[in-house]
């Protein structure tokens, strides 16, 4: 016996013929005729009394029914638990977006502090570009968002500075500028450089730099992926100009912060109708206090 063929049998029982239970279920006539005779034959007894009118069920079919009914009865019980734990497991989880660098940046430290003040929370993360995060943020599809640049955010999206950082020149270990304190965008003028994919925004204020002494960056590469990006580096192919801490681990790559420094701040972003969960507002709270710490 299957939990189909109790479907079928139900179906027959109440239609009072096998036609008009095959088109309540969408399935063929012969389907269910091969389902009741199976029935019929690993109970070896008659279910059904069949006439020239329709089915009806015998003593043994109105037992089977009952038992039926009970059946589907739980397995609609058990489907009605899982669907109220599976919610309140979404109300728990937070959907939160990171991009390659800002996630790199920020995140483990984040998460390793906000997983021992709530360990029945769980972060669901969703790494996408800046503006793919964002058009997220703003249907609803992602409830926050690391990000360095926050104009033109409409009224619906949140925002709170989280920590400080900057732009640092990366290069291999032995290149001969790793040993500096700083440098100045003069000074790199001519590196080659290894960028993330075409379009990030704090390019924008790396062009300014280079414009102002009537050069442009020496871009030679283009990663998707940072582990690429970073190995690049490393074996000294091209220099990078990245957040402090997401490429550079001060041994086989250098990050040297730039004179003036090149800052930004990293900021959490949010969908405000996502404050209506508790677990996201359980987020913000903690993001206030774990920014003052920082």
């Amino acid at each position: 016996m299957t939990l189909l063929q109790i479907q079928y049998f139900r179906a027959v029982a109440q239609a009072g013929n096998i036609t008009s239970a095959a088109d309540e279920l969408y399935v063929s006539r012969p389907a269910i005729s091969r389902a009741m005779r199976d029935l019929e034959m690993e109970f070896g007894i008659a279910l059904f009394r069949r006439s020239n009118t329709g089915l009806s069920l015998t003593e043994a079919g109105c037992a089977f029914y009952e038992a039926c009914n009970d059946i589907q009865a739980r397995i609609d019980s058990l489907d009605a638990q899982f669907a109220q734990m599976k919610e309140r497991r979404r109300g728990r989880d937070i959907r939160l977006g990171l991009t390659p660098l800002t996630g790199t940046a920020i995140f483990p430290r984040f998460y390793h502090d906000f997983r021992e003040a709530y360990p029945g929370v769980r972060i669901v993360t969703m790494e996408h570009s800046h503006n793919q995060a964002r058009l997220m943020l703003e249907d609803g599809s992602m409830d926050a968002s690391f990000t360095t640049h926050t104009e033109g955010l409409s009224e619906n999206v949140g925002t709170m500075e989280l920590t400080q950082t900057q732009l640092v020149f990366c290069v291999s270990a032995d290149h001969p500028l790793a040993g500096r304190a700083q440098v100045s965008i003069s000074e790199i003028a001519d590196e080659p450089l290894v960028y993330m994919e075409k379009g990030m925004q704090r390019e924008q204020e790396i062009m300014r730099r280079y414009r102002k002494i009537g050069r442009t960056p020496n871009v030679v590469l283009r990663m998707v992926q940072i582990n690429a990006l970073r190995n690049v580096v490393s074996e000294g192919i091209a220099a990078g100009i990245q957040l402090q801490g997401s490429i550079d681990d001060g041994q086989s790559v250098i990050g040297i912060p730039f004179s003036p420094p090149l800052n930004f701040q990293i900021r959490l972003i949010w969908n405000r109708q996502s404050e209506e969960r508790e677990s996201v507002r359980a987020m913000l709270a903690f993001a206030e206090r774990w920014r003052t710490s920082h």
